[in-house]
């Protein structure tokens, strides 16, 4: 009875020491493959063989390597995703765990890595903001061709595989469209602008013309007392006589007033004599009508 128990107990001591060997064997190989993981720079597949180490054996070891592997992925795709600062900050968090050991190297050589290449595209990043927003204000005191310049420069900057930089050279297209089409817009109106003014003009100046030629078709239309008197003289048909008169007195109203009239010589020793009215007739200024002022 007792020799049976005592043979179960060393059939299960080697077992266990089987399953333990087996164990360390699988931790250790999947240890190995994830700092290989680790060193290309390969952070989801090393967090999964770190994962896998860890199912076979949790140690502080593949615990830190997991913190590391995890904080470089956060910083890497931070950095794929132009989210510069975080991937700055997660790469700095690296810096702070301690008792690295033999891993401490390359995950500090991986951190400095991103850190470098994240404030390296910051950088480009910011220069390309400032560029744009230089040039959204030179498109606002309508400087087209400047802004367009700026743009183009920007734009023509060392290409970055970053979609950060991806969705900056569109924008960055668009602009410089939106340059060209905000420089057409603007001439056209300003010529638009310079048709009217020069129309305006033009139907100024002939309304100046048309208000002088009606001044001056109703100052030849006016007439004169003397025009007046030999308008009369038609109207009643007075032949040359020295003796007949036809003189303008004085206006009423719109009208000249004329008085005709004839020296009858009554001595023709003292050439004494008088005056024999004919008529007093009016004559109007603009109508040019002959009346008969004592019957008007």
């Amino acid at each position: 009875m007792g020799e049976t128990w005592m043979k179960k107990i060393l059939v299960l001591i080697c077992a266990l020491l089987f399953l333990g060997g087996c164990t360390s064997k699988e931790y250790s190989k999947q240890l190995e493959n994830g700092e290989e993981e680790l060193k290309k720079g390969n952070y989801e597949e090393s967090i999964k063989l770190f994962e896998k180490a860890n199912d076979e054996k949790e140690t502080d070891t593949v615990n830190k390597l997991l913190n590391i592997s995890n904080l470089l992925n956060e910083s890497k795709k931070a950095l794929e995703n132009g989210e510069f600062e975080i991937s700055i900050y997660n790469a700095k968090k690296i810096k702070g765990i301690k008792n690295m050991g033999k891993y401490e190297e390359i995950a500090t050589k991986n951190a400095d890595q991103l850190i470098q290449e994240s404030n390296k595209l910051l950088t480009a990043k910011k220069e390309i903001e400032s560029s744009i927003q230089k040039g959204r204000t030179l498109l606002e005191q309508n400087k087209f061709d400047e802004a367009y310049n700026i743009f183009k420069q920007a734009k023509n900057n060392e290409s970055k595989e970053n979609k950060i930089f991806i969705d900056l050279q569109f924008s960055l297209t668009e602009l410089m469209q939106q340059s060209v089409e905000a420089k057409k817009e603007y001439n056209e109106k300003i010529e638009a602008e310079k048709e009217l003014a020069e129309a305006k003009k033009k139907e100024e100046a002939q309304k100046r013309a048309a208000e002088e030629k009606k001044k001056k078709e109703e100052v030849d239309k006016t007439l004169t007392h003397k025009q007046a008197e030999d308008l009369l003289k038609q109207y009643l048909d007075i032949k040359p006589n020295p003796n007949v008169f036809v003189e303008y007195d004085h206006d009423e109203g719109n009208n000249f007033i004329i008085h005709v009239y004839e020296v009858v010589v009554d001595d023709p020793n003292t050439m004494e004599g008088h005056t024999a009215t004919w008529g007093w007739y009016g004559v109007n200024k603009n109508s040019r009508i002959v009346y008969d002022a004592f019957n008007y």
